[in-house]
């Protein structure tokens, strides 16, 4: 977010602004050294806001809300994940009861999508009579109605027919809009046809006239059903708005004044309150009595195309003038600051799933903006339990929680459960491990569970383990798993058979935490009593050739886990003495709170695409680009708490498991520092580039 200074001096901020001491200090130093800028004990202090500020002059307001564009641009993603998307418009998006997106376009079909895989339904691939869809109507057990310019057809498991007894006006006719009551009734809104309902007694059609009963338009733009009160509400395109109740229509030809008489989009709201977007005169509210104008902040004569209910009862708006999101409790408008090339995009339809907005600005494809700045999962939104041990992510890009009760799997749009009853040897799971050829390997307190070909395998102390209690899993070049356990030692499964290695080997301890393996088939072994390493079966002391006059060596600590990061270095983390590095030519370096370690008990290595490492802690998450470091705390929105296991994400993000709370979502990005902008007495607004130079915006 933005800070703004005026002078004479004021200081005035954006709403849920960070304010960055160090920062605010350092323009206020560089203002003595500005022409034009000046401070005195004389000035006045101007009392002002924002948006007074931005009214004075249109030229800067644009500008400015340009810059908050940029400055919130980590916020928006272009979906590219397929071909498809990419371009057009989406009429209208849903979720349907089994979780899986919707997306109904105006030249690709119909287009499901579950978080990892697509569903492509259009007139190529099956008998859906024209790719430009507008509406789609969901029922469980993956059926739906699909509304086209051509017609309307019934949808079941990929599968299209035709629905029995369709009247010709809604067989090739252009269908605007569907509404499901109650998974019984059917309403159909048509351009030219007016509304059809489909119930136990058939078809029924009411239109215009010439026996309307009430009804003021044939063309139809919206339907939204009141369960509360039975009613069904009809936005028309010029006959405002109209609502069905107790056999008869009732009808609001002007429902916010002049220039309303043509309504877009209807929504209905978690406080049951029937909203209505229309052409040319803003949006407004059925209030169960009357209709009341709302204060949405646009100028005279734009319109609303659509309103959408967020998950918390927050109500988004795509306008002509821009899209905005009104909180319900505290009553602000909030405008979306859309990038700029969309910025004359209209969005036309939009829907929320965990905290992100998947948005279609007109003609654009899909978008989508992330309104949280950090994603949590725990009990109460699908994950098993509360307390994780470790993240991975599948081929398929589907992250596995590992938790105390089963396995959580996040296909990005919801979770589901793998556990005992799927063939896992216990509920608590410990590590997941994806193999190259398909095969998935699972650690738990159970012992060792493998997933081949839709075949299980189980390994334990009856078989051969010296424990039951999994720690770490990892595959060597050759497919050898080694198997890091609780008080077991290490044991390696090479195809059936079992080698394990223990204190009588020469381990230091039979507590070992997580392995490593370096390009010639060295391993490292992590252990509550130091570092070894085993090279052709042997086991080999880290002090026997790598000591070295000069360098310190890490001693019997207790290690917790090892990583070899892309410049060949070793990594790793103890419980009470930070992280050493091994660098490849050789040597140990140590880092801890001292270096700018946010602890210095460790429990967690990663490193992202870039060669960034992250760090899981006592008392957070700790970042190192090779050269500084910085830590991540409660206070910059991570669970409070240990984090005890970190996976990459994409682009900037992070997966962080944290102690009895569940997992995060976590993007650097969302806090950097705010950036400044200074607004002066000739009307100029200056601020720093990225070099730290004073430079005129505008």
């Amino acid at each position: 977010m933005r800070q703004i200074v005026e002078y004479p001096v004021e200081l005035f901020f954006c709403r849920e602004v960070k304010v960055f001491l160090n920062r605010q200090v350092i323009v206020l130093l560089l203002l003595f050294s500005i022409p034009g800028v000046y401070l005195h004990g004389q000035a006045q202090i101007q009392s002002t806001s924002f948006e007074s500020l931005l009214s004075e002059n249109l030229q800067l307001k644009d500008r400015l809300h340009f810059l908050e564009s940029r400055r919130e641009s980590f916020r928006w993603g272009r979906f590219e994940q397929t071909p498809l998307l990419r371009s057009g418009s989406i009429m209208y998006t849903t979720v349907t009861p089994e979780g899986r997106l919707s997306f109904a376009t105006d030249s690709q079909g119909l287009i499901f999508f579950n978080g990892t895989f697509f569903e492509s339904v259009n007139s190529g691939n099956s008998s859906l009579p024209d790719d430009y869809v507008t509406a789609v109507a969901p029922l469980p057990g993956n059926r739906a109605y699909i509304g086209t310019g051509s017609g309307m057809v019934f949808y079941v498991n990929g599968e299209l027919s035709k629905v029995p007894g369709l009247p010709d006006e809604l067989a090739s006719g252009p269908i605007s809009c569907l509404q499901i009551v109650e998974t019984s009734e059917l309403w159909a809104g048509t351009q030219g046809a007016g509304i059809w309902r489909l119930n136990e007694s058939g078809w029924q059609n009411w239109r215009s006239r010439p026996d309307s009963a009430g009804l003021t338009g044939d063309d139809i733009n919206a339907l939204v059903y009141d369960t509360a009160t039975s009613q069904l509400w009809a936005a028309t395109a010029g006959g405002g708005v109209c609502r069905y109740v107790n056999g008869a229509w009732e009808s609001f030809p002007e429902p916010l004044g002049p220039g309303s008489s043509e309504v877009y989009t209807l929504a209905l709201d978690s406080d049951g309150l029937v909203w209505a977007g229309t052409v040319a005169a803003g949006a407004g509210f059925w209030d169960g009595r009357r209709w009341r104008k709302a204060p949405l902040p646009l100028p005279e004569n734009e319109g609303v195309v659509n309103i959408t209910v967020l998950s918390d009862g927050d109500l988004f708006f795509g306008s002509t003038a821009g899209s905005y999101i009104y909180s319900r409790l505290s009553g602000d408008w909030l405008r979306l600051p859309v990038p700029e090339e969309l910025a004359p995009y209209p969005v036309i339809s939009a829907v929320e799933t965990n905290d992100r907005l998947w948005l279609s600005p007109s003609g654009q494809g899909l978008y989508f903006y992330d309104r949280g700045v950090v994603s949590r999962y725990n009990t109460e939104n699908g994950l098993p339990h509360d307390t994780p041990y470790h993240i991975a992510r599948s081929r398929d890009g589907r992250i596995w929680v590992s938790t105390w009760d089963g396995i959580g799997i996040f296909d990005g749009l919801r979770w589901t459960r793998m556990g005992r009853l799927d063939g896992l040897p216990g509920d608590l799971v410990t590590f997941v491990l994806f193999g190259n050829d398909g095969t998935t390997y699972f650690g738990t307190h159970n012992g060792l569970a493998i997933l081949k070909q839709g075949n299980w395998k189980t390994y334990s102390r009856d078989n051969g383990l010296q424990s039951n209690t999994i720690n770490h899993l990892s595959l060597d070049k050759t497919g050898k798993l080694w198997i890091s356990t609780e008080g077991g030692g290490v044991s390696v499964l090479d195809r059936d058979s079992l080698t394990t290695y223990r204190t009588e080997q020469g381990l230091p301890s039979n507590q070992v935490q997580s392995t490593a393996h370096e390009p010639d088939g060295t391993v490292w072994i992590a252990t509550k009593n130091g570092l070894v390493r085993i090279r052709n079966g042997q086991v080999i002391l880290p002090d026997v050739d790598e000591q070295e006059p000069g360098f310190r060596f890490p001693g019997d600590y207790h290690f917790t886990s090892v990583k070899f990061t892309r410049d060949g270095s070793l990594w790793a983390a103890t419980y009470d003495d930070g992280v050493w590095q091994r660098e490849p030519e050789g040597g140990w370096k140590n880092f801890t709170v001292e270096n700018g370690l946010s602890a210095n008990r460790v429990y967690a290595i990663e490193e992202s695409s870039e060669g960034r490492l992250f760090f899981g802690t006592e008392m957070g998450l700790s970042l190192f680009d090779r050269a500084h470091w910085r830590s991540y705390s409660a206070a910059d929105g991570l669970n409070s708490g240990a984090i005890k296991a970190v996976m990459a994400g994409r682009g900037d993000s992070l997966w962080l498991a944290s102690v009895d709370q569940g997992v995060i979502c976590y993007d650097l990005s969302r806090f950097l520092p705010p950036e400044t902008y200074i607004h002066t007495p000739r009307g100029a607004v200056l601020g720093l580039d990225p070099e730290k130079r004073i430079v005129q915006l505008v």
